[in-house]
């Protein structure tokens, strides 16, 4: 069994953190080993009958210690214990449903500190191979044959710049810098692949969403970037961190109206224009079953969500019909 911090030394990180002084990075470390996917169905789930309440009360009131340090234009390793996955966690035990995650998440973002605890960078095909002409750092690049590390490969899709420190200071710092950060659900757990073409896959209801967002992005002919967060720990075969997608600012609104679209909608469109059958509407509306989908399903998917934003942005800017209907 891994030893895991207590409630006790969270509280003495908490007192260290708003007496002004940064903590170690081991100890940022042993913050985010907790969030493990037992640890989330037992001790830090309050329907489980393992679940420890003073251990989310300590985490509760270091993360609000977090927030202010955040708001005051801190930084260092204590900002290391962020993911911003916290956004979207779908179980609802009382910290995370409390709302002070999705004001954390914000607070990093608002003040720019995502820069600050970034330790990877994703580039397109395009963008990455100008970067990677003018800029020192560490990098990998991939195609459609794998991961390479010689540039004696076709089919390159994406390339992966890795260092360490603040990126603010680093020489990619200047290809990243009007990049906004977009925090909102569908938009977790990229990587890499968001820039393949072509991502035959078994997808599932959420992930289905994904692949047609990354889908939509990539055929509009959007900048983008991809930032990895925080220090990534194996722990057991689970990697912690997290990802963010990032795009300029003048099409940030276009892509959250893709994301409003429900997923249900979309379903609905293919099945009636016959690109999807009912066995598959049925397993994409079971969460524990997922169905073959090529990319050719997955772009119509894509055209139709574009299609229906398009439609629910008319309706919202056109007030006629509500005079109409009174």
């Amino acid at each position: 069994m891994p030893k895991y911090i207590t409630s006790n030394e969270i509280l003495d990180l908490t007192e260290k953190l708003r007496s002004g002084r940064d903590i170690t990075e081991d100890e940022a470390n042993s913050i985010k080993k907790l969030f493990t996917n037992n640890m989330l169905k037992t001790k830090l789930n309050d329907r489980s009958s393992k679940f420890d309440s003073q251990l989310e009360n300590a985490l509760v009131e270091w993360y609000r210690a977090v927030a202010d340090a955040l708001c005051a234009g801190r930084t260092g390793n204590f900002a290391n214990t962020i993911y911003l996955w916290f956004y979207y966690m779908p179980e609802t035990p009382f910290f995370f449903d409390s709302g002070l995650f999705s004001s954390l998440s914000n607070s990093a973002i608002n003040n720019e500190n995502i820069f600050k605890i970034t330790h990877t960078v994703c580039f397109p095909q395009k963008t990455g191979k100008i970067v990677a002409e003018k800029s020192s750092a560490k990098f990998i690049f991939f195609s459609a044959e794998g991961e390479v590390f010689s540039d004696r490969v076709s089919k390159i899709y994406g390339f992966r710049f890795d260092f360490y420190g603040d990126l603010t200071k680093s020489d990619l710092y200047p290809f990243v810098r009007n990049y906004v950060p977009i925090v909102s659900p569908g938009f977790e757990n990229f990587d890499e692949h968001f820039y393949k073409s072509r991502n035959d896959s078994y997808v599932g209801k959420e992930t289905l969403k994904k692949y047609i967002i990354q889908t939509a992005v990539r055929s509009s002919g959007i900048d983008t970037i991809l930032l990895k967060l925080g220090t990534e720990i194996k722990h057991k075969g689970t990697y912690f961190g997290s990802s963010v997608l990032c795009a300029q600012e003048k099409d940030v609104p276009l892509i959250l109206s893709w994301a409003e679209v429900p997923t249900e909608d979309i379903i609905t469109e293919l099945f009636l224009s016959g690109k999807i059958t009912r066995k598959d509407v049925i397993a994409l509306m079971d969460e524990e079953r997922s169905c073959f989908f090529r990319q050719e399903t997955i772009s119509e998917g894509a055209e139709i969500m574009k299609k229906l934003a398009g439609i629910r942005k008319e309706i919202e800017e056109d007030d006629s019909w509500i005079e109409a209907v009174r």
